[in-house]
């Protein structure tokens, strides 16, 4: 299944298949644990509604704030309700995102359910990219979809990890949105480059999307000496 997107993905490639499926949910919460900005949920219901609807079992993984261990705070439990309410479906919700519990819940997952794991960074293991944990996760499905574009720079457990023994593996379709939307914009707009990570910067944004803009800045600094020599700079700030 050569397939770079899930927008190539039909029922034949779907149908009854363990998805791993990780989204970018870190929303801020109130001190009630309500949600304050749902825009993350929202933009991650096209791509689950697309699967689901071609009775895929959807595994949903996500992370939520930056805990040190279990920290009830950065539950995705309160997700639950606003999940359940934009996808007209019931969203099960796990107590952890590895181990016995959570097999059995989805083994028991139908066709065209979902599953939210519990907080991937309540492990440690997450953010250090530990291939025993990568592979616990990857033990769940048939194949792996990164939603997760705020994150996707970041090589983790389950957004690079899982790729190694997760196959196949595509990009959702908020990914390939911001490479549209990237090219689109950049025949009429000017640019303005700064900050780090520049390794991230820098291949997402110029060599592909913005070579074509009409006016480029770039800040002092680093990204200033990268693009210098290889790019009509209009201005630095």
């Amino acid at each position: 299944m050569a397939k770079k997107s899930v927008g190539g993905l039909t029922a034949a490639d779907l149908k009854g298949k363990k998805v791993f499926l990780r989204a970018d949910l870190n929303v801020p919460l109130d001190e009630n644990q309500h949600i304050t900005d749902d825009t993350r949920v929202r933009a991650a219901i096209p791509t689950i509604k697309h699967l689901i609807g071609n009775a895929a079992r959807v595994i949903l993984s996500s992370h939520l704030g930056r805990p040190k261990g279990v920290t009830p705070k950065y539950s995705l439990k309160p997700l639950v309700p606003r999940l359940s309410e934009l996808l007209g479906v019931r969203v099960e919700k796990a107590h952890d995102c590895i181990g016995p519990e959570v097999e059995t819940m989805v083994a028991g997952l139908p066709e065209g359910g979902v599953l939210l794991l519990e907080n991937v960074r309540f492990y440690e293991e997450e953010e250090k990219n530990e291939p025993g944990f990568a592979k616990k996760l990857d033990s769940l499905a048939d194949l792996f979809v990164n939603d997760a574009f705020g994150t996707a720079q970041r090589a983790h457990a389950s957004t690079e990890g899982v790729t190694k023994f997760l196959k196949p593996s595509v990009a959702e379709n908020n990914l390939c949105l911001q490479k549209y939307q990237g090219a689109k914009l950049a025949k009429n707009s000017a640019m303005f480059l700064q900050g780090l990570p520049l390794f991230l910067t820098l291949p997402c944004f110029v060599s592909e999307s913005f070579i074509a803009t009409k006016h480029l800045y770039a800040s002092h600094g680093l990204i200033e000496d990268t693009l210098g020599n290889d790019f009509a700079l209009t201005g630095v700030y």
